[in-house]
């Protein structure tokens, strides 16, 4: 086993939406989870009771986990930014579960806040990772709709005010037209 604070996470971002740039994305990590006797402890500020990290089954409860640790605005470890590649890296990483998170990616893509053991298990090469390159998830940014980009218009004509004007004009003429008139059905008969 390596020495303590021999892990790394590499982050690479990928290309994002049209116009956006990998360049100056603020990254943090925080220890989210220590390992003791194989088996993953929450840290006293992540600790949350629907996690239990060693039941986790699958990629979304695995993101769910990350979520609702993000929530909790746990002050981060450390923070990085990243360089004209979308690179950026954590060193001195003792072994445990960390939580990844875009601090500021408004130049680039929404990226999916992660959780990330050190070490981790590769498939492909057998052994425990100290030393492991992630490529977040990110989605582009929702487009503004037209109408939210402009202010909304006023003093324009609107027919509800025509229908109530009128409304208000036939009901005062039908009120006027069944008013007592001058002469009386008597008067008439003389």
């Amino acid at each position: 086993m390596p020495d303590a604070g021999a892990g790394k996470i590499e982050i690479l971002l990928t290309e994002g939406a049209e116009g956006t740039s990998r360049e100056g994305v603020w990254l943090s990590c925080t220890k989210a989870a220590n390992v003791t006797e194989g088996t993953y402890e929450l840290t006293d500020a992540c600790s949350d009771e629907r996690i239990d990290l060693n039941s986790i089954g699958s990629a979304s409860e695995l993101e769910r986990a990350a979520r609702i640790i993000a929530e909790k605005s746990v002050a981060p470890d450390t923070t990085v930014q990243t360089d004209a590649e979308g690179k950026a890296v954590f060193s001195g990483l003792d072994v445990g579960v960390y939580l990844i998170q875009a601090l500021d990616d408004s130049g680039y893509d929404e990226i999916t806040h992660f959780l990330i053991a050190v070490p981790t298990w590769s498939e492909e090469e057998g052994t425990m990772l100290y030393e492991i390159t992630v490529k977040p998830k990110h989605t582009p940014r929702p487009e503004e709709s037209e109408e939210k980009r402009h202010a909304p218009q006023t003093g324009v004509f609107s027919p509800v005010l025509l229908f109530f004007g009128t409304a208000a004009a036939l009901f005062t003429l039908g009120i006027m037209m069944n008013l007592p008139g001058g002469k009386k059905e008597s008067d008439e008969k003389d």
